[in-house]
């Protein structure tokens, strides 16, 4: 076997462990950021069940709404669609 074989030997096998690496990387972080997505999802959905439970939005009853302001300035209104 030649210094030129080994070589080309040599740098087949850097490429080839690099390849590797960034799929694998790829994987790792197509992964993780659907289970950071899927958390952002599941703190907003407990976000709205505190607020329903805290200020018992299913007592409201026919034209009733509740409006919330935050401190930083957002409102929230919230009405009942029982009849």
């Amino acid at each position: 076997m030649s210094v030129s074989e080994m070589m080309t030997i040599g740098i087949s096998g850097v490429g080839y462990v690099y390849i590797v690496f960034k799929a694998f990387d790829w994987l790792v972080c197509t992964f993780f950021k659907g289970l950071i997505k899927l958390r952002r999802e599941k703190r907003g959905q407990k976000a709205v069940n505190e607020i329903l439970e805290v200020y018992g939005v299913e007592k409201l009853s026919g034209d009733e709404s509740l409006t919330i302001t935050t401190r930083s300035g957002m409102t929230i209104t919230m009405r009942s669609n029982k009849d």
